[in-house]
């Protein structure tokens, strides 16, 4: 409990904050689930409205761990109802990109299956969003979330299919990222 009152004292030491996420990121599966989720998903979905970058990743990388150890049925279902409907339905462009920000970590720690059929849909939605940033951001984690999907032929196409309509983006930024993650992907594919 010592770790979640340094957290609550957020005192603008956000780089301590993410240091305290990372390292209990690291042993949270020795934790009981509905306890953490009861104290600490509350301040962490918090953090991913609040926070910079760096808190923003450090707490939707833990979030994705306690949903992947998170086997009491009810805080489950808060849990994907609280990213589901604050992030990736939310209104705001910044809670949808902090949305593909957790998919990139839950595609690493749940199964692909599950992924697919809870967070696949709203993902792919973010291809189109009106925000320059969220296109960017989804451009940007295709590399993480694409290679998960590579024996799934159809999702596989149709992601490359996105990321080529992509590349008819009129924001320049937009045009970078997909530039880059393509050719990331077209790198690994190479060395495979």
């Amino acid at each position: 409990m010592v770790f979640i009152n340094n957290l609550r004292g957020y005192t603008g030491l956000w780089r301590e904050h993410v240091r305290l996420i990372k390292n209990l990121s690291e042993v949270i599966h020795l934790f009981y689930m509905p306890e953490i989720h009861q104290y600490l998903v509350p301040m962490l979905v918090d953090f991913v409205y609040k926070g910079n970058r760096e808190t923003k990743e450090a707490s939707c990388e833990l979030l994705a761990k306690i949903l992947k150890y998170q086997h009491h049925t009810p805080s489950r279902e808060e849990l994907l109802n609280t990213v589901m409907k604050e992030m990736a339905a939310s209104t705001s462009w910044v809670q949808r990109k902090a949305f593909i920000i957790f998919c990139k970590y839950a595609v690493q720690n749940i199964s692909r299956d599950f992924f697919k059929k809870v967070f696949m849909k709203e993902y792919i939605v973010c291809s189109t969003d009106k925000v320059p940033h969220v296109r960017m951001e989804f451009a940007n984690a295709m590399l993480t979330i694409k290679p998960y999907f590579d024996s799934d032929v159809d999702l596989s196409l149709e992601l490359m299919d996105i990321l080529s309509t992509l590349n008819n983006d009129s924001d320049r930024d937009v045009l970078e990222a997909v530039e880059h993650t393509d050719f990331e992907l077209l790198q690994r594919r190479k060395k495979n």
